[in-house]
């Protein structure tokens, strides 16, 4: 029996909504670096949305780039490495939000007590082998945002915990080096305090993150030949 043409027509339709909602999940971004497979240092490659949010961007290897760069236009100005902020969840009026004390036993046990970050410092080490000290200044900064999005890619692994809601705003620095601002930019241990909505402020969840000299390539291979 042949296939009538509206039926085809709509069949066609569906595979292009397909295919949009596909290409729709990828950006194309600029390598600042070599990375193995996707390739060499200023080739703009197109990646996952969540790599690029969630690795890529905050290791500093590789930035956003605009449409009119993509086109060619050499006068078009730079875009921006830095994404724009998480939003704030919204919950669905369907769904139940969860009460100040289940959030935060769910933090509790989802959240491990070390967030860990990598960041490539500035300036060098004498050694290959000799890590770069606590305090060591590093290129851009590990941002409530950026823990926000880490402890969000945690909890998302549970059906209850990606119902938790929170914003940057619910994450502060509690020890000297970073408290009164919303980011931290050296090697070294951090506490932070996560405060639950809804719930007294001295409840506030602990947890410690940890900024980590991040090494190159060559000297992670000079090292292992050592």
């Amino acid at each position: 029996m042949p296939i009538r043409p509206a039926l085809m027509s709509q069949q066609q339709q569906l595979r292009g909504k397909k295919k949009l909602a596909k290409q729709s999940s990828a950006f194309r971004v600029k390598l600042l670096q070599d990375i193995s497979p996707y390739g060499r240092r200023g080739a703009i490659v197109p990646v996952p949305a969540g790599r690029m949010r969630n690795d890529w961007y905050p290791r500093g290897v590789a930035e956003y780039v605009t449409e009119a760069q993509l086109s060619g236009d050499a006068s078009a100005p730079r875009a921006t490495s830095r994404p724009p902020p998480p939003p704030t969840p919204v919950a669905d009026a369907n769904v139940a939000l969860l009460s100040p004390h289940r959030t935060t036993q769910l933090l509790t046990t989802l959240l491990p007590d070390r967030l860990d970050f990598y960041r490539k410092p500035i300036g060098s080490s004498s050694s290959p082998s000799e890590p770069a000290s606590t305090g060591t200044a590093i290129y851009g900064s590990v941002s409530t945002a950026d823990i926000l999005a880490s402890v969000r890619a945690l909890l998302a692994a549970d059906a209850e915990g990606k119902r938790v809601v929170l914003s940057p705003e619910d994450i502060s620095f509690a020890t000297a080096e970073g408290r009164g601002g919303d980011r931290v930019k050296t090697v070294g241990a951090f506490d932070i305090a996560l405060t639950i909505p809804g719930a007294p402020t001295e409840q506030a969840l602990r947890r410690r993150v940890v900024v980590h000299a991040e090494r190159e390539a060559g000297e992670e291979a000079s090292t292992s030949a050592a």
